[in-house]
């Protein structure tokens, strides 16, 4: 079971991944842009264990903050809203 509950941002495993590279450019703001890659790539890579055959129990639990601070411009956070209906 992974439980979580997310205050102000959406967490990793429901990121998209234009969210999840605007959150690191932000946290991250002196990384190269092969190291936000590299981030990136790595938090998708952690999705696929919920695509698995038997795949853990998710319980997200976020608060209206988190869907409605803007990560980036109205297009992404569509994106994100859409993806996590």
């Amino acid at each position: 079971m992974i439980p979580d509950y997310s205050v102000d941002l959406v967490m990793g495993l429901l990121q998209t991944r234009t969210y999840a590279r605007l959150f690191f450019r932000a946290s991250n703001p002196r990384d190269s842009q092969e190291v936000t890659d590299e981030k990136v790539e790595t938090r998708l890579h952690r999705h696929e264990v919920l695509g698995h055959d038997g795949p853990p129990l998710l319980w997200a639990i976020l608060n209206e903050s988190c869907i409605r601070r803007i990560v980036g411009d109205p297009e992404i956070m569509g994106g994100q809203l859409t993806h996590l209906l």
